[in-house]
């Protein structure tokens, strides 16, 4: 396959300037739809990578959050063990001292642990939500790559049978070309027997005029000396008729000649028709190879479309990760909270088993006093 400085190298060599023009128009047409089909086809894997890139990050992303929500699922589960393990300890003691104030504490401790278990539920949840969206944004993701992933197969082959398309009308080209070149070199031919002709011709004349003069010269020796002129027109008669016949041959050599030049001509006008033809095909392709690259425009701009779209959805994404961050940064908060708030019932348990010890020594000092009495 011959480069584009080849065909115009080859274009240049042509002897007609009109049909020049036209393969020269052509071929940089075709050159020019070559070069901006590579050049979609380059932007669009650049987009490719550029949405695997960022499908990649949004993954990991997803990934570090469901970590850090097992983990305060785990803590979560942690704390609601040992505040359950403290309730029960501090039931039994309080059923051994006395009834009414075990019940009272027992429904204070249950009333603050289901609410610290309904706000971390609540949390749960909407950290659950959250995580099935971004699930459901990531499928949708995926098959929006792989939609891409189709649209660029069929991308590449029409790009194959463009370039397979160039290459059949590039060889037809060359094989034009050399049947042009091959007709200039039979003008050529063509011309320089012509020339020869007409010379031979010439010299045809220059001989039937001294034919014409020697006839004259006879005919006035003839006045003068009738037998010595008799032999001598003899000869001159054989020789004009012999001049005659090589006359008559190269007359018909002429005739043949020039029939073969006229069949030549229109030969050589069949094959122009011929180009013509080839070129309308090939202008016709041209055509078709330009509605399929704006076909191809216009799928890159719906393409650019989705990457806003995409683009969108990813600030959306970062402006919910934001909002997880802060629902962190809460549940952070109110677990500290949780902790003070079951620190400072230790605190209040033991001063209220402290103080029923002292009443019940006092009651049985009381009692012992009665029974001495």
């Amino acid at each position: 396959m011959s480069s584009y400085a080849e065909v115009m190298e080859m274009i240049l060599e042509i002897p007609d300037s009109e049909h020049a023009n036209r393969v020269a128009k052509w071929a940089a047409t075709t050159y020019r739809s070559q070069m901006e089909m590579a050049e979609t086809v380059k932007k669009m894997t650049e987009e490719k990578v550029f949405l695997e890139t960022e499908i990649t990050k949004l993954l990991d992303e997803k990934e570090k959050l469901l970590k850090e929500t097992e983990d305060r699922e785990y803590e979560s589960d942690s704390d609601d063990s040992d505040s359950d393990s403290d309730s029960d300890s501090d039931s039994d003691s309080d059923d051994s001292d006395s009834d009414s104030d075990s019940d009272s504490s027992e429904e204070d401790s249950d009333s603050d642990c289901h609410e610290s278990l309904d706000d971390k539920e609540t949390n749960y949840y909407a950290l659950n939500e959250v995580i099935a969206k971004l699930e459901k944004k990531q499928a949708q993701w995926i098959r929006d790559e792989q939609a891409y992933v189709v649209h660029l197969q069929m991308l590449e082959e029409r790009v194959e049978e463009a370039e397979k398309a160039m290459a059949e009308n590039r060889k037809e080209v060359e094989m034009l070309l050399q049947k042009s070149l091959f007709e200039a070199d039979g003008k050529h031919v063509l011309k320089q027997q012509i020339a020869a002709l007409e010379a031979s011709c010439q010299k045809m004349d220059e001989e039937k005029k001294e034919m014409e003069m020697m006839h004259e010269l006879a005919a006035l020796g003839a006045k003068f000396k009738l037998v010595d002129t008799q032999k001598q027109l003899e000869e001159e008669v054989t020789k004009r008729k012999n001049a005659e016949v090589t006359a008559c041959r190269t007359h018909s050599m002429i005739v043949a000649r020039e029939t073969a030049i006229l069949e030549m001509r229109s030969a050589h006008k069949r094959d122009k028709m011929e180009l013509r033809n080839s070129l309308e095909d090939a202008i016709i392709q041209v055509a078709n190879l330009r509605n399929e690259l704006e076909t191809a425009q216009e799928a890159t701009g719906l393409l650019e479309n989705l990457v806003a779209t995409r683009n969108d959805e990813v600030a959306k994404m970062n402006w919910e990760i934001q909002k997880l961050a802060r629902l962190v940064e809460t549940m952070g908060v109110m677990d500290s909270e949780d902790e003070e708030e079951d620190e400072e019932e230790e605190k209040g348990e033991i001063d209220e088993e402290e103080g029923e010890q002292s009443d019940s020594d006092s009651s049985s000092s009381f009692e012992q006093i009665d029974n001495l009495e």
